[in-house]
């Protein structure tokens, strides 16, 4: 049955996007606001699961942006960015970052302040790691960037928020 759907993907068929997108939605994900410094000055930020690490040495991560997200030409431009892991207690501000309809709000709401390198991060965020990009590989929409690990900070235990098929979640720790 499972070489069957191989063959099925295979052969290009027009649903592929769509099962893609399906699949993709039962891939639960931490949630990240990803924070970068534009060329004004002007703080950036948005809402993503697409992180990972990549390797301990040296310490590398890769994150996934939209092209058309705001933060975008921020994080090209400085070559910085910045993952705040969010904790169980941010869904509204994870909601706020996701939407581009209250931008003049994100920033405004809950404690940022900047690391030692400019950038801004959220003081409340269970995790939050700062990086230089050393590698950029456009891939569709999305820019895939890996960063160098410059400075990292663990400022609660995990206790982090989720999302999975089109919503928020908090998972039970073992």
């Amino acid at each position: 049955m499972f070489a069957k759907r191989l063959e099925r993907f295979a052969d290009n068929d027009p649903a592929i996007a769509d099962a893609f997108r399906l699949a993709m939605r039962g891939v639960a994900a931490t949630v990240n606001i990803i924070t970068a410094v534009g060329p004004d000055g002007e703080w950036k930020g948005m809402t993503g699961t697409a992180m990972t690490s990549v390797s301990m040495e040296p310490p590398t991560c890769a994150i996934c942006v939209n092209a058309s997200a705001s933060v975008c030409p921020a994080i090209l431009g400085s070559g910085m960015f910045c993952v705040n892991v969010l904790s169980a207690d941010d869904a509204e501000l994870a909601g706020l970052f996701a939407s581009s309809a209250r931008r003049e709000l994100r920033f405004a709401t809950a404690d940022w302040s900047t690391d030692p390198h400019g950038l801004p991060y959220l003081a409340s965020a269970q995790a939050v790691i700062s990086c230089r990009v050393v590698r950029e590989l456009e891939v569709g929409t999305h820019h895939l960037l890996v960063g160098e690990v410059l400075h990292s900070a663990v400022a609660r235990p995990a206790k982090p928020l989720v999302y999975c098929d089109g919503r928020y979640a908090i998972p039970e720790l073992l």
